[in-house]
């Protein structure tokens, strides 16, 4: 936990670890509760994958115990 300390400077004020196999529910749970007024055939359709990789780009990624996580810059 130290190493993650000096490697995230948010860590202290509760910054998040996202695992990197479940960053696209992540994603699409940020911005579902968004989505009660758009018709099932598009909530269908929704490219989950692209949102999570546009997201991404303001997150950066730390191996800790030989796992990948996200948090958020």
């Amino acid at each position: 936990i130290n190493e993650l300390e000096d490697e995230i400077s948010e860590f202290p004020f509760g910054e998040i670890l996202i695992p990197e196999d479940e960053f696209e529910d992540y994603c699409k749970g940020l911005v579902e509760y968004d989505l009660d007024n758009v018709p099932e055939f598009i909530k269908n359709n929704i490219n989950w994958s692209g949102i999570a990789s546009d997201l991404s780009v303001g997150y950066s990624e730390i191996k800790y115990q030989g796992e990948t996580y996200l948090y958020r810059d």
